[in-house]
Formats: structure tokens, sequence, C-alpha cells
């Protein structure tokens, strides 16, 4: 089973915004996913809050070992995941640092600026950090194309 690279928390705002009436071409463009995921969450997520998402994937997980009364190793096996991620619950709290980015964060700033202004403001989270976090939002500066410059072929007349 691959690990989703979507937060439950995008997950849910991703549904929400789509149910608040956000035209469904601009949703998957701001969470960076395809339609077809927007609409299989939709109809798997829609109407749940980020707490009751997080049941229901451990609930489904349980439910393999329950329904067909085999050990949690077989299981594992069956789904072609580690026990250890099994039994993982991941300790990283990261809404501070994502809260502080959002706020600081002005459109096509990059990586750099956006941390030194975490810096000013007395955070104290270091580089490493709040570049995992910065990525993980997909908050990524956009680079633009070179434009192309073209030369126009003059003739020198008849020389």
């Amino acid at each position: 089973m691959k690990k989703s690279r979507h937060s439950e928390k995008e997950m849910v705002l991703s549904v929400k915004a789509l149910e608040s009436g956000i035209p469904a071409a601009e949703v998957p463009r701001t969470y960076s996913i395809s339609k077809g995921t927007l609409y299989n969450w939709k109809s798997k997520y829609s109407g749940m809050e980020v707490s009751q998402v997080k049941k229901l994937k451990e609930l489904e997980e349980e439910k393999i070992v329950e329904e067909h009364h085999i050990s949690i190793t077989r299981a594992c096996d069956l789904m072609e995941i580690y026990r250890s991620y099994y039994y993982y619950k991941e300790k990283r709290d990261d809404t501070e640092v994502i809260d502080a980015i959002r706020s600081v964060a002005v459109y096509g700033e990059g990586f750099q600026k956006i941390y030194m202004r975490l810096r000013k403001q007395g955070k104290s989270w270091n580089h490493k950090k709040v570049y995992r976090v910065y990525k993980l939002i997909h908050y990524e500066k956009r680079s633009h194309k070179k434009e192309a410059t073209y030369t126009s072929k003059t003739t020198s007349g008849d020389a």
C-alpha cells in the first residue's frame, strides 16, 4: 500500500473547496492533484472532518485483520507493507510551521525570503525543517521561462 503524499487535512480542504462552489478545474490546480483524485476523495470523504478521515484510515487497516481472522504480520504481507508502518504513529506536528509560512509568504517569493521573514519574527526553526514543510505544502517558486530573443536577418544591400 503506497503512502499518500497528501495529508488528511489537504484531502478534506480540497473536498470542502469543491463543495463550497470553487470551480472543479481550479481546485486540483491549487492542491496539485488530478481531477480524478479530487472526485475519488469527494466520494470517499465528503462531509467529513480531518479527525474522522484519520479514524477511517485506521479502521480500514484494522478491518483486514479482524474480518479475515489473520495475524497482523500476515495482513501486512498481503498489503505489502512493513509491520512497523502498521504500528507507526507520526510524531511530527507541522501545523504551526505551515501557518507561519502561509502568513509571511508572498506570491513569487522563494524559500530564502520566507525563511528570513520567519527568523525576523523570532521563529527558531532551522532551515531544514522549514524547507521540508515549504516543499510539502508546494510553495516552490515558479520559474519563469526565458523569453526567446529573435534577431532579424538584415541584408546589407548590394555592396
